[in-house]
């Protein structure tokens, strides 16, 4: 998320929960294997060899996918969900 919003492009460890949601199959970023020095390195090397146009749509992907996560959309989905509870009780 601070990447997205400080425009930079994101290079981060696979991990349980965040990365690869915001990432989205390597559409927003570039994702290595955690603990993996080899990947890290190979990822690298990718994120070097990538033109400045791919890169920039990662980047604008990214950004467009940081708004489900703010804390608005928390907020509207929780809200969401209890009046259709409260509906339907």
């Amino acid at each position: 998320m601070e990447a997205a919003a400080s425009n930079s492009t994101i290079l981060s460890s696979n991990c349980k929960n965040g990365p690869m949601e915001i990432i989205e199959n390597y559409r927003g970023g570039f994702m290595f294997e955690s603990n993996n020095k080899e990947d890290l390195i190979n990822k690298f090397n990718l994120f070097m060899k990538t033109d400045n146009k791919e890169i920039f749509k990662k980047k604008i992907f990214v950004k467009k996918k940081t708004k489900f996560y703010t804390k608005f959309r928390h907020f509207v989905n929780l809200e969401n969900f209890l009046n259709s509870t409260i509906l339907y009780k």
